[in-house]
């Protein structure tokens, strides 16, 4: 006589930061739940955001085997499936979870300083760093958690004026420094320009 045990794995894959055009990112999360045994069960599961304290949630849905919004409060767990019925041994679940966020370092929001997350994601990580997002699956008794981490990237501008230089013959010279900080966790490209708004009697 023989008897069979489920096994259940959960599986998060990062997606990259794709920039919308107005300040803003759509960031995704793929969820995958594995079925390795020789039975299928029932589960539970839930997706937490854990970003810096610095970036700010617009909107957020999930979809796939079971669809739905986001909870928009960063911490907070959002529930993706309660008692979800799975079979043996290679059925799988896929979820796939977006967010549109902003990363704003000027505002009152946070600490204005960007912590980025861990290359590689580990439960021990802890939260509140870059773009980490966890997913947390229980069945029988049984845990398994998986997270992944996203990175933004982040530019500001700074302009310092120097004091004019007078030149002894009636003309000044003025200078300016134009500077361009990256302060997120990784790289971009940008386009810079300057302009003078001189009094018109200059």
């Amino acid at each position: 006589d023989c008897e069979e045990l489920p096994s259940l794995k959960v599986t998060k894959v990062a997606g990259d930061a794709v920039p919308v055009g107005d300040g803003t990112y759509d960031i995704s999360y793929t969820v995958t739940v594995s079925s390795l045994g020789g039975i299928g069960t029932t589960y539970d599961l839930s997706d937490t955001p854990s970003f810096d304290d610095d970036v700010i949630i617009n909107s957020g849905s999930y979809s796939g085997q079971n669809s739905g919004f986001m909870n928009l409060t960063n911490g907070v767990p959002t529930t993706l499936a309660t008692n979800q019925a799975i079979g043996a041994s290679a059925d799988e679940h896929t979820y796939t979870v977006i967010f549109n966020v902003r990363l704003d370092l000027d505002d009152d929001i946070g600490n204005n300083e960007y912590e980025p997350c861990d290359d590689v994601c580990e439960p021990e990580q802890g939260g509140n760093k870059g773009l980490l997002n966890s997913a947390s699956l229980t069945y029988d008794g049984n845990a398994d958690y998986d997270c992944g981490c996203i990175k933004l990237p982040y530019l500001e501008i700074t302009k310092v004026a120097s004091t004019p230089v007078a030149l002894g013959d009636g003309t000044y010279d003025i200078s300016y420094t134009v500077t361009v900080n990256s302060l997120g966790s990784i790289g971009t490209t940008y386009n810079l320009s300057d302009m003078p708004k001189f009094d018109d009697d200059v």
